[in-house]
């Protein structure tokens, strides 16, 4: 689980994408409440019904690494 800290941190440093392998929903919900340009995440429920964030979908099935996708769908 991640502290608030570390939304803090991040919320100083107001990058222009995010990526996160995180799979929680309390992250999500943490995330979401910073109000980034662009939040590159895993499939979860919450990231795949909001548009918030941007799902790479399916990166499984690609020889790519999920990183390589990831930055494909910016």
């Amino acid at each position: 689980m991640h502290s608030s800290n570390f939304f803090q941190d991040l919320s100083l440093l107001n990058p222009d994408i995010f990526i996160s392998i995180q799979r929680s929903s309390s992250f999500f919900k943490e995330l979401k409440k910073l109000k980034l340009k662009k939040c590159i995440v895993n499939p979860h429920f919450i990231s795949l019904t909001s548009s918030y964030f941007t799902t790479p979908f399916p990166y499984f099935r690609s020889k790519k690494t999920y990183e390589q996708n990831c930055l494909k769908t910016c």
